[in-house]
């Protein structure tokens, strides 16, 4: 990805595209877990920055979708709502907001 991101950039600015500094978890998609959302949290440089997360109900719908990312969706919608995930953010001085907000 990082050999695109010169002329995306590029593209995106031309094209008056707010976007952040980069991305974040693409790396662990379908495997985050308490422990990985720590390190990412811990480590992410200074900047705006998107998590890149799936959060989503694991329901009937999601069951007929060609996804293999159907449980991890689940899980990643616990991390991301849970108090203990609120509280790491707040640790690390992290502000939240929307591309909006860029």
């Amino acid at each position: 990805m990082r050999s695109l991101q010169a002329r995306f950039l590029e593209t995106a600015k031309k094209n008056g595209m707010r976007v952040p500094d980069g991305t974040i978890g693409i790396a662990v998609t379908g495997l985050l877990n308490r422990t990985l959302l720590s390190r990412l949290l811990t480590s992410m440089p200074e900047g705006t920055w998107e998590l890149v997360t799936h959060p989503g109900y694991n329901d009937d719908d999601l069951a007929q979708a060609s996804t293999e990312l159907k449980q991890s969706r689940a899980t990643e919608l616990e991390l991301l709502t849970s108090e203990e995930t609120r509280r790491a953010i707040e640790k690390h001085g992290i502000q939240l907001i929307s591309y909006r907000e860029l």
